[in-house]
């Protein structure tokens, strides 16, 4: 049936037959919610099928709307997975609840099935009715407990089984996939031909490999529409983020890395450090010895929500469109220009999905190589790479930091109008191991010390500005 057909021809029934919809019907009808939009993708809600003679007879005492009906969709949400819009005072349960009824109700129709929309019932008793949420429990786990052993059916030399002991006293067994490119693989073979496209898929054959690619697919190295003089991009020699190294002086020397940089031009910077830790360090070093009335220092916190994402983002646009002169009728005297420092964690939310153009960020200075923490769990994909006669080391921690470097460097360039600096405070990044990994549009970095890397910055701006 046509879209608009459907449209036409969707109503509410309010009488129905005793035939009972055919289960591969139902189905796809489900289905069809399952695709339903829902806020930030939360997929919170929860459909309850009821269709047992004594479940009806219950909802007949919640509602006087069944009107006969032989099966009953019910839909929840999840009160602890909704997204909160940034007034505080609105959530999403229900509007997203309410887009998968309409989903139901245009397939059941497509299907040739009526169906009517009801919001009048006794909420209190189809809650006790649907057992919730001690029926979330059960269901949570069942599905949990399906999902582990299709998991298991999938079981090869690709996979490590371990066990742990968790400190909350809780018995772990884990299934850990280190090479999914198997199952992926096999999903790529259900359709004709599959693109795998991203900006920081270096080095190319490490992600191929990973992600089921074959020795005859093809390789695309997009070059960049950007133009690489409107990025400076420098590399520090004399300063690392290694465990070896931190020290009072080690943070005292990238502090001033970071101020040598900012100085040359007034705007707004990210520096993108290795751990909350570490970021504190060198952001209360900054404050100490080189904070003025010139510079204003934001920080990144921990389990920051989506409203304090959102202010802290705003900090960097400005309120470019307001002509307050005009809306207040009186001159105003400017005060001057404030440059605007974030401290930011490597491989955090702000170090990627986020698009600041022009003037709203025209400095990231990347301090670190983005190593992940050493865990038992990267351990194991470094001896099983290692074992496999790859570099164990490179595909645990030196790859995925690196994917991480790429990220955060990517967000100073956004639009061909760009201007601006990425900075990579570590000397590791002087090694041959991680110039190797550099996209080509990286081949004139410029190395530099803390004593020349002022002047290289202001000789970039002046060249520019």
């Amino acid at each position: 049936m046509e879209f608009k057909q459907v449209i036409r021809e969707r109503y509410s029934c309010k009488k129905y037959s005793p035939k009972h919809v055919p289960d591969e019907v139902l189905g796809r009808i489900l289905e069809a919610a399952r695709l339903a939009p829902t806020a930030k993708n939360l997929q919170e809600h929860h459909i309850y099928v009821c269709q047992s003679p004594g479940v009806l007879a219950k909802i007949d005492e919640a509602t006087p709307c069944r009107y006969g009906a032989t099966t009953v969709l019910a839909v929840a949400y999840d009160k602890e997975n909704v997204y909160t819009y940034p007034d505080g005072d609105r959530e999403s349960g229900t509007e997203d609840a309410a887009i998968v009824a309409t989903h139901l109700m245009l397939a059941a129709t497509d299907e040739g099935v009526d169906s009517c929309w009801i919001n009048c019932f006794h909420a209190r008793m189809l809650h006790e009715l649907l057992g919730l949420p001690e029926r979330e429990e059960l269901l949570e786990f069942y599905f949990n407990l399906v999902h582990f052993l299709e998991i298991y059916e999938l079981l090869d030399e690709k996979y490590v089984k371990y066990t742990q002991l968790c400190e909350d006293g809780i018995f772990l067994l884990k299934l850990f996939c280190v090479d999914p490119s198997n199952n992926l693989k096999e999903c790529m073979k259900r359709g004709r031909s599959t693109i795998l496209f991203s900006a920081t898929f270096l080095p190319i054959q490490y992600y191929k490999a990973l992600l089921g690619g074959e020795e005859t697919d093809y390789e695309v190295y997009a070059n960049s529409v950007f133009n690489p003089e409107k990025r400076a991009l420098f590399i520090a020699e004399d300063v690392t983020s290694k465990y070896t190294r931190r020290s009072d002086a080690e943070f005292y020397r990238i502090a001033g890395y970071i101020d040598e940089i900012v100085k040359n031009r007034h705007g707004n910077y990210m520096v993108f450090c290795p751990s909350y830790a570490f970021m504190r360090e060198i952001h209360e070093r900054y404050l100490e010895h080189f904070a003025d009335e010139t510079k204003e220092c934001i920080m990144q916190s921990e389990h920051m929500s989506e409203g304090d994402r959102e202010a802290f983002l705003a900090r960097f646009q400005g309120n470019e469109d307001c002509d307050l002169e005009a809306s207040i009728c009186m001159d105003i005297e400017m005060e001057d220009e404030k440059t605007l420092i974030a401290f930011c964690v490597l491989g955090g939310i702000f170090s990627e999905g986020i698009d600041l153009k022009e003037d709203s960020l025209i400095g990231a200075i990347i301090v670190g190589t983005g190593l992940p923490q050493v865990c038992y769990e990267r351990e194991l994909l470094k001896q099983y790479f290692d074992e496999g006669g790859q570099n164990g080391f490179d595909y645990a921690y030196r790859y995925p930091g690196m994917n991480k470097v790429l990220q955060a460097a990517g967000r100073v360039i956004r639009t061909v109008e760009d201007i601006g600096i990425v900075a990579l405070l570590d000397e590791r990044f002087l090694q041959y191991a991680y110039l190797r990994m550099f996209p080509r549009e990286w081949a004139g970095y410029e190395r530099v010390n803390c004593g020349s890397i002022a002047k290289r910055v202001e000789w970039f701006w002046d060249s520019w500005l």
